[in-house]
């Protein structure tokens, strides 16, 4: 049996590539009210608060590679 998230539709992304090409509200918005079309869900309407998905995106922002 394949490891679960390898049906999702759209595939996983990459964070460490897609997360630098957003900005923060973007992100708040996609974790916030979920990605239409997708199995991203609407994470605001499953209980977090708006300070949970600001932490969220705060740790988003640390997946990135660091920079030389």
């Amino acid at each position: 049996m394949p490891p679960p998230g390898l049906d999702l539709n759209p595939y996983p992304l990459d964070l460490t590539v897609h997360v630098p090409q957003h900005p923060d509200g973007q992100l708040f918005r996609f974790i916030a009210d979920g990605i239409p079309g997708t199995a991203m869900p609407a994470w605001k309407e499953q209980g977090l608060t708006d300070e949970e998905i600001w932490h969220l995106v705060n740790y988003l922002r640390t997946l990135a590679p660091a920079t030389q």
